[in-house]
Order: C-alpha cells, then sequence, then structure tokens
C-alpha cells in the first residue's frame, strides 16, 4: 500500500474516523488471519485472537511511530495476541532427542524442484506438526523472527527454539518425502 494513504489512515483513525479504521482492518486482515492460524491451528480461536488484535492495535495506533511498516507492526501485535492465548492454554514444548549428525543441511528435497509439492500441501503439512516445533518453525521460517527472538517471545532457550526448528524440519521432510513417494 502507498506509505503516504497508509499515513492518511492512520491519521483518521486516530481522529476517530471508523470508516478509515475498517479500510486498515479490511486491507490488513486476510494476512493477519493466515498469520495467526499458522500459529494457532484453529480457525475460530484464530477469528477471535485477529480481532483482539485489530482491537488492540487500534487502541495503541498513538504508539506507532512508522520505525517500521504498518504491517510489520500490526504482525507483531498478532504474534504476541496468538503467544498469549497459547501461554494461557499451557504450550508445551516437548523435548526431543537430538541426533546431530541427522540434521546437516541436506537439500536433496529441494534439489528436486519438480517433485516439490505445492505450497498448500506444504502448509497442510506445517499444521499438522506437533504444535511446540510447528511454533517455533512458523515464527522462524515464515514468519521471518530470528532464532533468539523467538526464544524471547517463547520464553524458551535458544537451543530448544533451535532443537525444535530442527525437529519440525526433519518432521515436515518426512512427509512430505511419503507424500512424493506416493505419488
Amino acid at each position: 500500500m502507498e506509505e503516504n494513504l497508509q499515513q492518511d489512515l492512520i491519521n483518521k483513525c486516530l481522529k476517530g474516523d471508523s470508516l478509515a479504521q475498517y479500510r486498515l482492518f479490511d486491507l490488513y486482515v486476510k494476512a493477519m488471519y493466515n498469520t495467526v492460524l499458522r500459529l494457532v491451528e484453529n480457525k475460530m480461536e484464530a477469528e477471535d485472537i485477529v480481532q483482539e488484535g485489530f482491537v488492540k492495535a487500534f487502541g495503541k495506533l498513538d504508539q506507532f511511530k512508522g520505525n517500521s511498516t504498518f504491517g510489520a507492526w500490526l504482525k507483531r501485535i498478532m504474534v504476541n495476541q496468538a503467544l498469549d492465548s497459547l501461554k494461557r492454554k499451557s504450550l508445551e514444548i516437548v523435548p526431543f532427542p537430538v541426533n546431530e549428525a541427522a540434521f546437516e543441511d541436506d537439500n536433496s528435497f529441494e534439489e528436486n524442484n519438480d517433485l516439490m509439492p505445492s505450497p498448500a500441501v506444504v502448509n497442510e503439512q506445517i499444521l499438522k506438526l506437533p504444535k511446540g516445533c510447528r511454533m517455533i518453525f512458523t515464527l522462524y521460517q515464515i514468519e521471518g523472527y530470528e532464532q533468539k527472538q523467538v526464544a524471547e517471545m517463547l520464553d524458551v532457550s535458544l537451543s530448544t527454539v533451535k532443537t525444535q526448528y530442527r525437529r519440525a524440519r526433519l518432521l515436515l521432510k518426512e512427509r512430505l518425502m511419503t507424500l512424493k513417494d506416493e505419488r
């Protein structure tokens, strides 16, 4: 979205313009919903979190200083809302025994682009990962947060993030290879 138009909408929202709020909501709701859904896995819960996130964002709009894009600022609010919801449900990150040799960078699957499943299939398999490693994989790989940031957000150690991320990659690769073999 053009930066001036975005800033104009934000300024109108700050003055209480409900139409401007609706336009900002309409511009970002789908992206925010998809982000939250990847984290919480439940459609109704994701809808609730997005609604709560927008209410929170509009309530804190005066704190948006333009140091990042509005979308990035809003996404951070949505991710925090999703994490808070999961923490209330006691997100459990299960320890996973690590054989470091099994996690050496193996790009054999990625090298066969003709065998790569569609993004929809990959997303479906990501949603089937165990909750803890799915969250870490999503925050790091898809949403682009640094591993240290993910550790802070989830209040876990950096080594837990690394282990769970590796576990997610391994499980995802196994599932995608199984799907490939079924074709």
